[in-house]
């Protein structure tokens, strides 16, 4: 049984390592292991078979929770699905989607996010604490379902910003089209003094994008030297 998996999403360009912890993993003599995921529109579902490629970590025992690491494939278009395990012993395999007493676990594929992404302000004090506010395209669930689905929802809460190596919790707005994140000060960041640093937003968490970082400039703190 699939009983987690981590993150909960994927961009569609793929390569998210994703975590499935399960029970019963080593409960068996099993030949193979794989992820599976169950991709459609919510009438029609087409189980990508073997689409992921997993191992069990060593401490998984007999009966005992154990979890399968698996790489997200390229290639899936922008809607919601759900991750299972997928085991294959003496030849046969089997799946928590051919459960119907295990529910498969909620996921999603959104799109990547793009070199040219409009986010305001691109500079700031080198104090920090200002504010950027990065637009995200209704196309970045593939629909308005996906964008407010639970899977994607459950994603965007733990969307990050990362200014330099500097990571910073950011906010998605319940339409899924705004994201906001507060700059660390220059310092942190490494842009003390003023001078550009590398920014990017992760959406699920894990994945930073666009894989160019965006430049995000600090300056110098104006400072008042006199009035008349």
């Amino acid at each position: 049984r699939a009983l987690a998996v981590w993150p909960y999403a994927s961009p569609t360009a793929g390569g998210t390592p994703l975590r499935v912890s399960g029970d019963n993993l080593g409960s068996a003599d099993v030949d193979a292991f794989d992820c599976d995921v169950l991709h459609g529109d919510g009438t029609t579902h087409e189980l990508q078979s073997a689409a992921l490629v997993g191992t069990v970590d060593d401490d998984d025992g007999a009966a005992g929770v154990g979890a399968v690491t698996c790489s997200t494939p390229a290639g899936m278009a922008a809607a919601e699905a759900t991750v299972g395990v997928q085991l294959t012993r003496a030849g046969q395999t089997y799946s928590t989607h051919d459960d119907v007493a295990t529910a498969p676990h909620p996921f999603a594929f959104y799109k990547p996010r793009s070199a040219d992404e409009s986010v305001v302000p691109m500079l700031g004090p080198a104090r920090g604490d200002t504010l950027l506010v990065w637009a995200l395209p209704p196309s970045v669930g593939g629909t308005a379902s996906v964008a407010n689905g639970s899977a994607l929802r459950a994603a965007f809460d733990e969307a990050l910003c990362k200014f330099g190596d500097v990571e910073v919790p950011a906010t998605v707005n319940a339409e899924g089209v705004e994201a906001r994140c507060v700059a660390p000060t220059a310092a942190a960041a490494g842009g003390a003094g003023g001078g550009n640093v590398n920014l990017q937003l992760a959406l699920n968490g894990q994945d930073y994008e666009p894989t160019t970082p965006l430049s995000y400039r600090y300056y110098a703190h104006p400072s008042l030297e006199s009035v008349f």
